[in-house]
């Protein structure tokens, strides 16, 4: 899946900022999202930070997060966006 894809998907979301922390797992922030699905979808640091014009630490620092709100690693990413119903429906 194409970083736009993800981007596209994610505004798709039509959720408000107060709705939208509420409605994700275990408090991820909209900005962790993005970065856990294309965590999902096998990108490296250096390209997430690339993709969303982040630098690389902000991003280690967006997984780090991830990894301790969600208990998971970057090998478990996809599953854990399965079992929470994160990826596009044209994704399953």
């Amino acid at each position: 899946m194409s970083v736009e894809a993800i981007v596209d998907y994610l505004h798709r979301f039509e959720l408000s900022a107060g709705t939208r922390r509420a409605t994700l797992p275990d408090r991820l922030t909209p900005r962790e999202l993005e970065t856990l699905l294309l965590l999902a979808n096998r990108y490296g640091n250096t390209e997430i930070a690339e993709k969303l014009v982040l630098s690389v630490r902000t991003v280690e620092r967006h997984v780090t997060n991830i990894y301790n709100k969600t208990g998971v690693d970057r090998r478990e990413a996809i599953e854990y966006c399965r079992r929470h119903d994160l990826l596009p429906p044209e994704y399953h």
